[in-house]
């Protein structure tokens, strides 16, 4: 049975959303850092405690002054990180998205849009 093209549409709509999600590493706390990739909780614990003693992180490059995160492991994470805004972890992102995008939320196809 063929997959739909709205289904794929829709799954490839929810896998772009999932990869912009980002973390604020300024607002972040241990359980959101520990989602990126490369960081497990002593890196996270890393970030707090840099960010802790230095003030907010100026620019996501600024990342790389933390002990434990060297250039490979900044590279895998760089794009996943912000320093301003709210975070919105991939999960999150994808599930807002999915929410927006869902049959309820729109009116069925015919159908006049409500005022």
């Amino acid at each position: 049975m063929p997959v739909p093209r709205l289904a794929l549409f829709v799954a490839g709509l929810l896998w772009a959303v999932a990869a912009l999600g980002q973390i604020n590493i300024n607002t972040a706390g241990r359980d959101e850092l520990d989602t990126l990739k490369g960081i497990g909780p002593t890196k996270a614990q890393a970030i707090i405690d840099y960010r802790n003693r230095h003030g907010h992180f100026r620019s996501v490059d600024e990342l790389q002054n933390v002990p434990g995160i060297g250039p490979e492991t900044f590279k895998d994470l760089r794009r996943d990180v912000t320093i301003s805004g709210a975070s919105r972890a991939p999960a999150e992102a994808a599930r807002a998205k999915a929410e927006a995008t869902s049959p309820a939320s729109r009116p069925a196809s015919g159908s006049p849009p409500s005022p």
